[in-house]
């Protein structure tokens, strides 16, 4: 499951030291939060589309 631990672990693999600033970066890119963005990947990956 993809949670906030997970976020946490990529914004430090991609050298961010601060969540805070990832997470502004992160949605400045993708217009929507690290936190949505998995909570959406969650709800993808339990109801697929056919």
């Amino acid at each position: 499951m993809v949670g906030i631990g997970v976020v946490t672990d990529v914004a430090f693999a991609f050298g961010f030291n601060d969540l805070s600033h990832f997470s502004r970066v992160f949605k400045k890119a993708f217009t929507v939060s690290p936190q949505r963005f998995a909570a959406d990947v969650r709800s993808r990956i339990s109801r697929p589309e056919h």
